[in-house]
Parts: C-alpha cells; structure tokens; sequence
C-alpha cells in the first residue's frame, strides 16, 4: 500500500500550513479544533508539542478533497482560532512538491536519503569533493552549507544552476541549518538527471 497520501497530508500540515512562533503565549492552552474531529485533534497536539500557533491540513485524492482540519490559534497571543474555513499563505510549495518527489523515489528504491550528493551527479557536472560527504537528507534539511539562493538571472536552467553549485564546496559550514533555496533547485535538478526528464 502506498504512504504517499499519508506522507503528502504530513507534508501540507507541516511544511505549508504550520504557521511558526517560538513560543505563542497561548502555549500551553488547548487548542481549539475545527473540521475533521480525529485530524483536527493530531492537529491539536502537534500545535502543542511543538509551540506553534496553529496548523490547518487538507486531504486530496484524485478525486476531490477527502477531510478538512483546523486546530490552534491565527496568531501568537491571539485568542482567535484558526478554521477550516481561513485563508492561508502557502509559500515555498515547490520546495513540498520537490520533497514528496524525493520521498517517493526513495520508496520506490531510485534514489536513497543518505546518498551522496557527488554519487547522484550527472558524469559531466565537476562536482567538488566536498559533496562526497553531504547527502540528499542534508540539503533537504537545509543542513548541506550552502547559501541561502544562487545569482538566478544569471543561471539559464536548473542544469546551470546545479553546475554551479556543485563545482564548489558549499560555503557554510555542513551541518548548521540555514535555508537554501539553491538547496531545492540542487534536489530537482538532480531528480530530473535520475528520471531523465524535467
């Protein structure tokens, strides 16, 4: 049986709608829940395990939208609750789309997490040393050392932008976290060069 829905619903709750804050001043409190009553409750303690204001989640299938949730507050220190019925932000959905990808190329055993960066380069990218050592998991963790974008207007394709970073050793050091947009241009590239399609 296939986890890509249940890692798809993981990945929109965490990753698009988590709306993040230290420490809200409600911490603590629970959290209101809206929608789908077994979703919405995953939802409460995932907002209370983790400090977060508040998280919707959205189930799709091919078909049409499966369940709706809600659960948590629309700010810091605001007693106003989120619902399923709000507007949110969603930012930075390809870097969700580029990891779901990711994640089921390694269910279906083409790519693995702890791959070395330099292992899944094209032959004809120069790839410095130092990518021997940084994974796949590293850089869509955000924790391979690279910058957080690349000159883009003077990249014409995904492929000159992975020539470019894999021709030097990143500049932060490996590890640390900081958010990389070049990081998830790097990864799709790479998945193209895999598949052997964009």
């Amino acid at each position: 049986m296939s986890r890509a829905p249940g890692l798809l619903a993981g990945v929109l709750a965490c990753v698009i709608f988590g709306s993040l804050a230290a420490t809200p001043a409600n911490a603590g409190e629970a959290p209101p829940c809206d929608g789908d009553a077994t979703l919405s409750g995953i939802l409460a303690k995932v907002v209370l395990a983790h400090h977060v204001p508040g998280m919707g989640l959205l189930v799709l299938r091919s078909h049409g939208v499966v369940a709706v949730a809600a659960a948590g507050w629309r700010k810091a220190g605001d007693a106003t609750p989120v619902t399923v019925a709000d507007e949110w932000h969603i930012g930075s959905c390809t870097k969700m789309m580029t990891a779901t990808l990711v994640a089921r190329l390694v269910e279906r055993e083409r790519l693995r997490w702890d791959a070395s960066i330099a292992s899944l380069a094209p032959p004809q990218v120069p790839c410095a040393p130092a990518w021997r050592d940084i994974t796949l998991d590293q850089l869509l963790c955000h924790r391979a050392g690279l910058q957080a974008n690349l000159d883009w207007g003077t990249l014409p394709s995904r492929a000159a932008a992975l020539g470019a970073v894999l021709a030097v050793a990143p500049p932060h050091p490996v590890g640390d976290f900081r958010y990389s947009n070049a990081g998830y241009v790097t990864v799709g590239a790479l998945c193209e060069q895999q598949l052997g399609h964009s």
